[in-house]
């Protein structure tokens, strides 16, 4: 652990008074620090909530996606939310573990879980995936999920992105208030 003092907020908060409601998220600083890009928030929203409630992957399975692009992507606000949110839907500490270490082939994991891990794994870190990696996935998912899972994660990668580069300190974990958790 470094004693270093911590890292000052590089980028600046909009006011929450002058932010439309958008719910429990509003408030806290990640909304507000993306809320500057005010052209563009609101239709970000919109992605965030489709992909929140809209998606036909399964809830569990995008969860494992989320977490495996916000290890990968070593976004500390956005980690610290989705270990949260994975406790409350009973995703177990070992297979978050697991993630956050990178063992996506750990025997934790099922053949459908592995299959999403490998695919988020070479999506994240090379942008292309080999043939078989993308047959192991296409084996579970319709031609929709993949496009589902492949918004998911630019989403995440754009938020994880913003929080870093940014700074954003943790606020608190209002992960679990945000997602639906079925």
């Amino acid at each position: 652990m470094s004693d270093s003092p911590p890292k000052l907020p590089r980028l600046a908060m909009v006011d929450a008074a002058d932010m439309p409601d958008q719910g429990p998220m509003s408030a806290n600083m990640l909304a507000r620090v993306m809320a500057q890009a005010t052209t563009v928030r609101p239709a970000f929203s919109g992605m965030i909530e489709a992909i929140m409630t809209g998606l036909t992957l399964p809830a569990l399975e995008r969860e494992i996606a989320i977490l495996g692009v916000v290890f990968l992507e070593k976004g500390h606000y956005e980690c610290a939310q989705h270990r949260a949110v994975a406790a409350a839907m009973g995703i177990a500490a070992e297979k978050v573990e697991a993630i956050a270490d990178e063992r996506f082939d750990d025997t934790l994991f099922n053949e459908r879980e592995q299959a999403i891990l490998g695919f988020v794994r070479q999506a994240v870190k090379l942008v292309r995936v080999d043939d078989p990696t993308f047959a192991r996935l296409t084996a579970i998912y319709n031609d929709r999920q993949v496009v589902e899972l492949i918004y998911l994660m630019g989403t995440y990668m754009t938020v994880v992105r913003i929080s870093e580069i940014g700074r954003v300190p943790l606020d608190g974990i209002n992960g679990p208030a945000n997602w639906k958790v079925d």
